[in-house]
């Protein structure tokens, strides 16, 4: 919930956004962090714009989620365009948009990993994948397509 002692920040956000009529984007006309993400000042501190959005409209952010654009527009403050998630379903979106790498690791390789008879970095190293998600492979939460 808003606080009254929040609301000059809030205001001051608002003003440097401009609603995009086009695909319903509210997006930062600011200076950007070099992750690409709006930085902005609010209860006290910095965060990414579109965290401070979600927590404003939507609420806290539970331990263990972050909050992902179903936009895929990293300038965007539309809460509605605002969803909880887990990291692992943000890697996967980001492989699904092509912006990873889809890797190439033979079958056998991947089963040696998920038998724990080779480690996620040997893996990671000599087939370049991403090392995130080669552990979660290894531990049985993400399964190798």
């Amino acid at each position: 919930m808003l606080l009254e002692s929040e609301l000059p920040d809030l205001q001051a956000i608002l003003k440097k956004i401009k609603k995009n009529t086009n695909n319903g984007c509210w997006e930062w006309t600011y200076g950007v962090h070099s992750s690409g993400y709006p930085l902005v000042h609010f209860r006290g501190r910095q965060m990414a714009l579109h965290r401070a959005m979600f927590f404003v409209f939507k609420g806290a952010i539970p331990f263990g989620q972050i909050v992902r654009h179903a936009c895929d527009n990293k300038i965007c403050g539309n809460p509605h365009h605002l969803e909880l998630g887990t990291p692992g379903d943000n890697i996967n979106d980001s492989c699904l948009r092509g912006d990873r790498k889809h890797f190439k690791i033979p079958r056998d390789i991947v089963e040696q990993l998920q038998n724990d008879e080779i480690t996620p970095e040997e893996v990671a190293f000599k087939y370049g994948a991403n090392l995130k998600y080669l552990k979660l492979v290894r531990r049985g939460v993400k399964r190798w397509k």
